[in-house]
């Protein structure tokens, strides 16, 4: 067993460095201890520690390329007579020094801001001071400050000052093709469906199922406890009768809904549970073609579609997982977006509108209900609503009547659920824990310089690592020409339908800088919906080109930024393994055909087991680590138990191994032991150990 621990060590050149390190092997027997080390990703090596206190230096090479800058050291564990920790090597400092020639990132972010200032002038010679060049002034000068502090001497900084000169030669570059490039959409028209339509969009759709079928066995090997979540509280609905309204904490139990007449159908296994993110996966792409086609017309519908049926690796990552709070949160979103903008915009008879509302009411609870992370989605309709006011005093007042029935029967619920458990529940999960996070403006740097790379499937998930240069230089190139045609399409040509994409994306980043989730910078699920806003910006800046430079050239174009998705997400996905079974389903026949249907266990393992098991196993996740349970239905159970019937089951190379086996000598229990693949079953226990009084030897964490 290995100890693990990273820290961020940020290089303060271009030069080779030396990594100094200073650390202490205090094993009680002087043994020498394996030290595995690495630093970005492109540096590792491998050494032993000697006994006692030294010191170790390593030289790593001169890198230009933006890497990770965090050090991950693992390092041999022991665990000392009497001590129920498992120990390792301390390590006592670091230090990171430049040695021989390279440029500072203070000097490259320097050079960077002074060409920003060049530019700047530009601009207000060539444009004069018009109310678009408002927009990024009041960015630039607390930005400017930042990078001047601590920020300036890292290679983010770097980065970010040299993106800046980028989104100006891009502002210029779209002054000066503005004289012949003109968009032709100044508002928002509601088109009728042609046939070609329902062929267009039944392809796109087709394509974005046949796609991720294709990936299912790539996807199954990297399931986790999350994703499995979904088919537990699904399985216990159909077998149980055990309703749920919420995850636990902050995510509604809609997927589980969804998911019981799957699972009713076909099963309950892995197999099913996947469905539901490819159903999903087929109404989002629906809904971007219909929200396109709204603003700009059928190639700005297919666009925005197929950006979202082929996508990059993050995007395509979240729509194969089945985890609860998130994808199904941001479908039904972009469903009430969608029925916003025909709403506000459309005209229809009083039925087919009481209807209409009734629809986009619906869509906007259970997206809400789901994840309150797509509350900027339904900001953004509101902004719209605000904008067409006029329309909405025209709306039939049974329409509003049962809009408010169908939001009162979410509220009703879940403000009991809220008063009842009141630290436990998603206003609380929001607004109420001890939890603070960045400063405003760092979390903006963060957001800029590490979140964006992975939500534009630059960074991939692991295990996927990081995309190829040139793929990852065509999706930087291509987005930054989609963002800011909308910005200028908004701003020079008053394009309303720009509004949406600007307005959705300015309110995710804003309320994800200010909440206390921006310490999250190497996980997406808090900004998920800005992926809608992205697929708007390709569907406006594709549709432009097919009105400006014709077929020919939309074609490429759109060629283009699939193909350098198809590099970075389905491609990415190939090199995963591929696996038609879980490792813990031979686990769950073992222990149904044993007769032991409860178990103990972490959350990792029982959210699989119950789900693998078709049910049959009730799996208590209080040995941990960290013992979290989002169903406390599930623990009462495992713990009122037959023992004769119920089994501890631990990961064979895990932490929990060693204090449970030291309980159970010391309380005299000898229980039956069996390996199943890496897992280790304690079943058939005499006398039968006391869960409470057990998880006071076990680790938390």
């Amino acid at each position: 067993m290995r100890g693990y621990a990273q820290v961020e060590l940020p290089r303060l050149s271009t030069a080779p460095q030396r990594l100094h390190l200073e650390l202490q092997n205090i094993h009680p027997e002087e043994q020498l201890l394996a030290l595995w080390l690495d630093y970005g990703g492109v540096s590792q090596a491998e050494f032993y520690v000697m006994p006692g206190r030294r010191m170790y230096t390593l030289w790593l090479p001169g890198e230009w390329r933006p890497t990770s800058e965090v050090l991950t050291l693992q390092a041999e564990t022991f665990q000392a007579v009497g001590d129920r920790r498992q120990l390792s090597v301390v390590v006592r400092s670091i230090e990171l020094t430049p040695h021989g020639f390279g440029l500072s990132w203070w000097t490259l972010s320097a050079a960077g801001m002074l060409l920003q200032v060049l530019l700047l002038a530009l601009l207000i010679q060539r444009v004069g001071w018009s109310r678009w060049l408002s927009i990024p002034l009041p960015l630039i000068i607390p930005l400017q400050w930042g990078l001047w502090g601590e920020h300036a001497y890292t290679l983010w900084a770097v980065l970010f000052a040299w993106g800046l000169v980028g989104c100006f030669i891009v502002v210029l570059c779209f002054h000066w093709m503005g004289r012949f490039f003109r968009f032709r959409h100044n508002d928002i028209v509601i088109q009728p469906w042609h046939r070609t339509d329902y062929l267009l969009v039944g392809g796109i759709v087709s394509i974005a199922l046949g796609l991720r079928l294709w990936l299912v066995p790539h996807q199954v090997p990297i399931l986790n406890g999350d994703d499995y979540l979904t088919g537990s509280f699904a399985a216990n609905i159909l077998l149980r009768g055990w309703q749920a309204l919420y995850f636990g904490h902050h995510t509604g139990a809609l997927s589980a809904y969804l998911l019981v007449p799957i699972m009713a159908v076909g099963g309950i296994s892995h197999n099913t549970l996947l469905v539901l993110p490819l159903l999903l996966s087929m109404i989002l792409t629906l809904a971007l073609y219909g929200i396109g086609k709204d603003l700009a017309g059928s190639w700005a519908g297919a666009s925005a579609a197929l950006w979202v049926a082929v996508p990059s690796a993050t995007l395509l990552w979240w729509t194969l997982k089945p985890q609860p709070g998130y994808l199904e949160a941001v479908t039904f979103a972009a469903l009430a977006l969608w029925g916003s903008i025909r709403l506000l915009w459309g005209e229809y008879d009083q039925r087919t509108t009481i209807a209409l509302m009734s629809a986009t009411t619906l869509a906007a609870t259970l997206a809400f209900w789901a994840g309150m992370v797509v509350a900027s989605v339904l900001l953004v309709c509101g902004l719209l609503a605000l904008l067409r006011w006029q329309r909405l005093l025209r709306l039939p007042f049974l329409g509003y009547v049962c809009s408010l029935v169908i939001g009162l029967l979410w509220l009703i619920p879940t403000a009991i659920y809220v008063y009842t458990r009141p630290n436990d529940n998603p206003l609380w999960w929001i607004i109420g824990r001890e939890k603070h996070g960045l400063a405003p403006s760092d979390a903006f740097v963060g957001f800029t310089t590490q979140l964006t790379p992975l939500i534009l499937g630059i960074e991939r998930p692991w295990p996927m690592g990081v995309l190829d240069f040139g793929a990852a230089i065509v999706i930087i190139l291509t987005m930054i020409l989609a963002v800011f045609f909308g910005f200028y399409i908004f701003i020079v040509n008053t394009v309303r339908g720009s509004i949406i994409p600007l307005s959705l994306s300015m309110t995710v980043v804003g309320l994800f800088i200010f909440s206390s989730f921006n310490t999250l910078l190497s996980d997406v699920r808090y900004v998920l919906p800005i992926y809608l806003a992205l697929a708007l910006f390709v569907a406006l800046f594709v549709a432009a080109i097919r009105q400006n430079l014709g077929i020919w050239a939309a074609t490429a174009g759109l060629g283009i930024i699939l193909v350098s998705n198809i590099w970075s997400g389905p491609v990415g996905m190939f090199t995963i393994i591929p696996s038609s079974e879980r490792p813990e389903a031979r686990l769950a026949h073992t222990l149904v055909d044993q007769q032991i249907t409860y178990v103990h266990t972490s959350y990792w393992i029982g959210q699989v087991l119950m789900v693998e098991s078709g049910g049959q196993i009730l799996a208590s996740s209080m040995l941990g680590p960290n013992r979290e349970s989002y169903d406390h239905r599930v623990e009462y159970a495992v713990l009122a138990a037959d023992p004769t019937q119920t089994a501890l089951v631990l990961n064979a190379n895990g932490d929990l191994v060693k204090p449970l086996d030291f309980y159970l000598d010391q309380h005299n229990i000898t229980c039956t032991k069996k390996h199943v693949n890496w897992f280790l079953i304690y079943c058939n226990c005499m006398p039968w150990p006391v869960i409470h009084d057990l998880q006071k030897y076990l680790p938390e964490k």
